[in-house]
């Protein structure tokens, strides 16, 4: 797998749930690359994905790394970027051999939860789950 493919399981797992592409904040639509104010001034950061629920929106990124490097550092940035997000959740979906080897990004990024509340990290396997009480606007 690589991170491109990851990418695509995510926008499938959106269109699984209902979710249609669209330029619009139309609620059950999503938006693809989207560039926001990033943390350093004066640069831009992108999401992967914007959610629009029912139950509000959720920026989602894809982390994927297979072999050991500076997957640390990418975790951490997305800590720090989840503590400023005007979102309602900021949804990190993990993949590849160094980031799920026992469990450590899922880990890592749990464990910043406290500085960023919105944080929620993820596998793929696992994102339809936690996007679902997002869809129900009856859900408590």
């Amino acid at each position: 797998m690589s991170r491109q493919e990851l990418v695509q399981q995510v926008e499938q797992t959106l269109i699984g749930l209902g979710f249609t592409e669209n330029k619009s904040a139309s609620v059950m639509c999503y938006r693809k690359n989207v560039s926001y104010p990033g943390l350093i001034q004066g640069q831009n950061s992108h999401a992967h994905f914007l959610v629009y629920a029912p139950r509000g929106t959720l920026q989602i990124n894809v982390k994927f790394q297979q072999t050991s490097g500076t997957a640390i550092e990418k975790l951490a940035y997305c800590a720090d970027d989840a503590e400023t997000t005007e979102f309602d959740r900021y949804v990190v979906v993990c993949g590849g051999e160094q980031l799920l080897r026992n469990n450590c990004a899922i880990n890592y990024l749990r464990s910043r939860q406290h500085r960023a509340p919105k944080l929620l990290p993820t596998t793929i396997d696992m994102l339809g789950h936690y996007l679902a009480p997002y869809l129900d606007p009856r859900a408590a």
